[in-house]
C-alpha cells in the first residue's frame, strides 16, 4: 500500500498528495480532480517533477 499526505486541496475539489512506495522508496506526487473533472487520478514521478522546475519554479521547494 502507498503512503501518502496531502499537500494541497484546491477550492474547486482537487487535492495533491506527496507519495511514496515503501516496498521501493520511490516518491510521486498523486493528483486527485474533482469529480465534474472525472476524479481519476493520476502519478507524476517527483524526479519527473523535480526536471520541470527548471521550467516551473513553483514545484522548487519540493525538489531541495
Amino acid at each position: 500500500m502507498t503512503e501518502r499526505r496531502e499537500l494541497y486541496r484546491s477550492t474547486n475539489g482537487d487535492a495533491w498528495f506527496l507519495g511514496r512506495e515503501p516496498a521501493n522508496g520511490h516518491a510521486f506526487i498523486i493528483h486527485q480532480p474533482n469529480a465534474p473533472s472525472g476524479g481519476r487520478l493520476s502519478h507524476i514521478e517527483l524526479a519527473t517533477s523535480c526536471e520541470a522546475s527548471r521550467k516551473d519554479p513553483s514545484i522548487r521547494p519540493y525538489c531541495a
